[in-house]
């Protein structure tokens, strides 16, 4: 999605408007893309590791995102690592490697959004409203004063779109990861006489797949978060602007009650945080300073 799909929307978007550059509201898994995009190369694993040998480290090569496309870049609820989540469904996924049974019953799509299925979807919340916001709950955590029920046969009759079974296996990977703090490519594994024929060894040239080098990013970024978040946790979040370059995160706000799902459907999101948004992206943020809390929430930097 980094390498391939994110500079084709991108390069589709300012094509059809006419533009040369643009900026980006990534929310969840649609930060991590952008991260990836900003930080490691076109076409990952097509060049060899920067340290050689049998260690992971920073692949070589221009990132998939070239520097100054993006002008500025907010990330609400952003997931760079996945270390420290704690949504039940999710770590006991990535516990019971449900990725490689999938795999192994030859199945390619995760959750695959279909019409029949959106549709049961929507009239489940209609009947059963609560049973719809269980689901939810269990998942990524949501803040029932912050969330208009009524709505919720129109949200999941999109939400979960699907994914591959391969994204999903890279999501789990993260979650078992070894290094807590450390945003790697896919894990290949070392059996390169695999019916597919892909190791790291040959993807990476390396036994460990290599970490994405965030200090290469250089496009100014807004990085939203809250502190009752279970997938984009407070912790993991610190990873993420410890890991950024010099003067490269430009605000950084909280959210107290927040949860995951709080920063697109939430009630309070347009008077809480959707201003800060729009002058950030406008460049009318200097008097903002590098901090900023919002109701009931605290600085973090």
């Amino acid at each position: 999605m980094a390498a391939y799909d994110l500079p084709a929307m991108m390069q589709y978007a300012l094509r059809t408007s006419g533009a040369r550059s643009l900026r980006y509201v990534g929310h969840s898994q649609g930060t991590t893309v952008l991260l990836a995009a900003l930080a490691g190369p076109a076409g990952a694993g097509r060049v060899p590791s920067q340290h050689g040998g049998d260690g992971g480290g920073e692949l070589m090569g221009g990132p998939a995102v070239p520097a100054g496309l993006v002008e500025r870049a907010v990330l609400l609820a952003p997931v760079a690592v996945a270390k420290h989540i704690s949504s039940v469904p999710l770590l006991t996924m990535a516990a019971m490697g449900t990725d490689d049974m999938f795999t192994l019953m030859g199945l390619h799509e995760f959750l695959p959004s279909q019409e029949l299925v959106a549709q049961l979807e929507g009239r489940l919340c209609v009947v059963q409203p609560y049973l719809c916001v269980s689901f939810l709950a269990a998942l990524c955590g949501y803040n029932p004063s912050n969330l208009d029920i009524t709505r919720l046969p129109l949200y999941l009759g999109y939400t979960p779109a699907g994914t591959s079974v391969q994204n999903m296996a890279h999501w789990a990977q993260a979650v078992r990861a070894r290094e807590p703090n450390s945003m790697r490519y896919f894990d290949f594994g070392n059996n390169c006489a695999s019916f597919s024929g892909r190791c790291n060894q040959r993807m990476y040239g390396s036994v460990e797949p290599p970490r994405y080098n965030l200090t290469a990013i250089t496009t100014p970024l807004a990085v939203f978060g809250g502190s009752q978040d279970r997938l984009s946790t407070p912790l993991d979040l610190e990873y993420l602007r410890e890991s950024l370059g010099p003067g490269v995160l430009k605000l950084s706000k909280n959210l107290e009650a927040y949860e995951h799902l709080d920063f697109v459907w939430g009630i309070d999101a347009k008077k809480l945080l959707y201003g800060d948004v729009l002058r950030f992206l406008s460049g009318d943020d200097d008097d903002m300073g590098p901090t900023a809390a919002g109701q009931g929430g605290s600085a973090v930097l």
